[in-house]
C-alpha cells in the first residue's frame, strides 16, 4: 500500500500509510457515497510494538533550530506542480546561472515554494517569470 500510495493511488496518502505500519493500526479504505465495509488495510507481519498510545502515535524531536534573517520564499503557484519535471530543473538551473542559493524548498501540487536571500528574490522571480508565464 506504501507503494501505490507513494506512485500516486490518490486513495489514501503515503504518510499514513507509513505511520499505521510503523504503530501497527489497521486502515479501513470506504467509499464516502454509502456505507459498504470497504477495504482493510493491515500489516501481515507480526506487531513489533505492544500497543501505540491513544494519545499520541508518532512523537518527534527537534534536532535543531535555524533562523537566518532578511530571507523571502517565493511561490510558484499552478496546477500539477508536483507533476512538472521539468519545474525544479528550471529553478534550479537559473539561480545557479544567477549564483543565488536556494535555502529550502517544499511543494506541492500547487504550489513551488524556494527561499532565498532577499537581497536575490526579485532578481530571481524576474527571470523565471520570463521563462514561466506565457505572454
Amino acid at each position: 500500500m506504501i507503494e501505490a500510495a507513494t506512485s500516486g493511488a490518490k486513495v489514501l496518502h503515503n504518510r499514513s500509510v507509513s505511520v499505521a505500519k510503523r504503530n501497527n493500526i489497521r486502515i479501513v479504505v470506504k467509499n464516502s457515497g454509502n456505507n459498504v465495509y470497504g477495504s482493510l488495510v493491515e500489516s501481515k507481519e507480526p506487531s513489533t510494538r505492544e500497543s501505540c498510545s491513544q494519545d499520541k502515535v508518532e512523537t518527534s524531536s527537534i534536532q535543531f533550530i535555524s533562523k537566518i534573517d532578511n530571507m523571502t520564499k517565493i511561490s510558484i503557484i499552478g496546477e500539477m506542480i508536483m507533476q512538472n519535471k521539468e519545474l525544479l530543473s528550471i529553478v534550479f538551473n537559473k539561480a545557479k546561472e544567477l549564483n543565488i542559493i536556494i535555502y529550502m524548498i517544499s511543494f506541492s501540487e500547487l504550489a513551488l515554494n524556494i527561499l532565498v536571500d532577499t537581497n536575490n528574490a526579485v532578481k530571481l522571480m524576474g527571470e523565471l517569470s520570463d521563462i514561466l508565464i506565457l505572454k
